[in-house]
């Protein structure tokens, strides 16, 4: 037993060192940056679990709540930890599929392209995001239909494992739908025997039953959130828009690595030059696994904005078929490419927290001139630094206040964005309620959160924060307030140059009459 695991480490050595480099590198900086605003109000999935959510389903929440011991631990690195073990399970597993396709150097090779992207090595293993499960269980359901199309009879157990990780993946994130569409159309193409099989209908059906709380939360909510994401991917008449496509290609070659992405092209052109030693099966696999997610994401590009990470997932079977393409050509050539690809995102990442925490680039495009409620309107470094500067200026100044600083008044806000950072950063550790004002579109949760917390009462005062980042107005609260007042505005500097205004008004006597969205429990 011990010489077997001693043989099995030394065989997969690099792997070990990748990942822990890799692990290392992404629990420092999940340290020491603030939470940006997608993971903020993801935030919100953890405190106040659900079956699904307005944005998205619950796996995220769920992950996060065993990694936190349900927020017993609630820190950014608590926060983190369930996207970096994502990590370390999903290097793992592109690994695992790579060594069962072409051997030892394509596994090795896909585990570099993996750490090199940055959608896959950042965004879904260190940042909470739903992307985090959703990448493990695409990863997963990948590995179960290799070793499927590879044999010559459908494997019932594999099958049902398969159904397991589709749904799964389906309560990760909606694009998971991609992944089962992908499969049958592999079996249409080269399994068509398989698709009367009872193990694939039971396999569709058991995917269907662990999806089905995201169905019946979305009945319940008169189907709320499949509303808000038609919404985002109908096509509109409005003419093609070339600058939208150009800007989620320009996002999707980013994401991916520049690098990544041209060896990924480089593999679709010239796999055949090569004669790749790989089972024709298995190429078109791998490749409907990816196009329809990529395609149907560029067709919609050209009629509305996209964000280049819908495609994050559809891009790790095309790393997979690259490592194969790369193990099979000249080894110094595709070391010396993958070693540089993975060098531009560490210094990405690198050079990315630096300016988060010190502003050194952002702040010389600073017009000195602006208007207080538009300084570091620009700059999107700011959703990820200031707010513990400012939790900590705004409790100054309240225990300046005479008797003000043992009040209980809630803090008011406007948009998710902004209402997830002032809970988590200022209403949370001081104790205080937040309640975010808004229709439905801009706040999302914050609605059934809202319902939690029993809205705000009548007669009662408030504070209401807003930023110059993304200033929200005062005036959506005059007519439910008889009195505001701005108390101050508050800067925060980031060495020693002005990033920031919070500003802090006091709503006097609420009338009782704003009209919050209305929700079901």
């Amino acid at each position: 037993m011990g010489n077997s695991l001693k043989q099995l480490l030394h065989k997969h050595n690099g792997l070990l060192l990748l990942v822990g480099i890799a692990t290392i590198l992404r629990l420092l900086l999940a340290s020491s940056i603030e939470l940006g605003n997608d993971e903020v109000y993801y935030w919100t999935y953890v405190k106040y679990p659900d079956i699904s959510h307005f944005d998205h389903p619950p796996m995220l929440g769920y992950l996060a709540q065993l990694f936190t011991l349900n927020l017993s631990f609630d820190s950014e690195l608590a926060l983190r930890l369930s996207a970096v073990f994502s990590g370390i399970l999903s290097t793992i597993l592109i690994y695992a599929i790579a060594y069962k396709l072409n051997g030892q150097r394509a596994a090795i090779y896909a585990a570099l392209l993996f750490t090199a992207s940055l959608y896959s090595s950042i965004i879904s293993s260190l940042f909470l995001m739903p992307d985090n499960p959703l990448v493990v269980f695409w990863l997963w359901s990948i590995y179960l239909i290799v070793s499927i199309i590879k044999q010559d009879e459908l494997n019932h157990n594999k099958m049902l494992l398969l159904g397991i990780s589709f749904g799964l993946a389906l309560l990760s994130k909606y694009q998971a739908i991609f992944l089962p569409f992908g499969f049958l159309i592999t079996l249409v193409i080269h399994r068509r025997e398989c698709l009367t099989k009872p193990s694939l209908t039971f396999s569709f059906f058991l995917a269907a039953l662990i999806a089905s709380p995201i169905i019946w939360w979305n009945f319940s909510n008169d189907f709320v959130s499949f509303g808000f994401h038609s919404t985002r991917v109908g096509f509109f008449d409005k003419g093609i828009r070339f600058d939208y496509f150009l800007s989620e290609l320009v996002g999707e070659v980013f994401y991916n690595n520049p690098i990544v992405f041209a060896l990924i092209i480089v593999a679709l052109f010239n796999w055949r030059k090569v004669q790749l030693k790989l089972d024709p099966r298995l190429t078109s696999t791998l490749l409907n696994l990816s196009w329809p997610l990529i395609s149907i994401v560029l067709v919609l590009a050209l009629f509305r904005r996209t964000l280049p990470h819908w495609t994050g997932p559809a891009y790790l079977s095309l790393m997979i078929f690259a490592a194969v393409y790369l193990s099979q050509i000249k080894f110094v050539v595709a070391r010396r490419w993958l070693v540089a690809a993975v060098s531009l995102t560490f210094f990405i990442s690198q050079i990315g927290a630096f300016e988060i925490n010190h502003g050194f680039l952002t702040h010389t495009f600073q017009k000195p001139t602006l208007e207080a409620e538009k300084v570091g309107k620009y700059d999107v470094t700011l959703d990820m630094f200031g707010w513990k500067a400012f939790k900590e200026k705004f409790e100054a100044y309240l225990s300046k206040q005479s008797g003000i600083v043992s009040d209980d008044l809630p803090i008011i806000s406007q948009d998710l964005y902004q209402s997830a950072h002032l809970d988590y950063y200022v209403a949370r550790p001081l104790g205080r309620k937040l309640i975010s004002f808004g229709p439905l579109k801009d706040i999302h949760k914050y609605a059934w959160i809202n319902k939690e917390r029993g809205y705000l009462e009548s007669n009662s005062d408030a504070y209401f924060i807003t930023h110059s980042r993304a200033f929200k107005s005062v005036e959506l609260f005059r007519p439910h307030f008889k009195k505001i007042e701005l108390l101050q505005i508050i800067p925060i500097y980031r060495k020693k140059h002005l990033a920031q205004n919070f500003f802090v008004y006091k709503l006097i006597d609420y009338q009782g009459n704003y009209d919050f969205p209305i929700v079901k429990d």
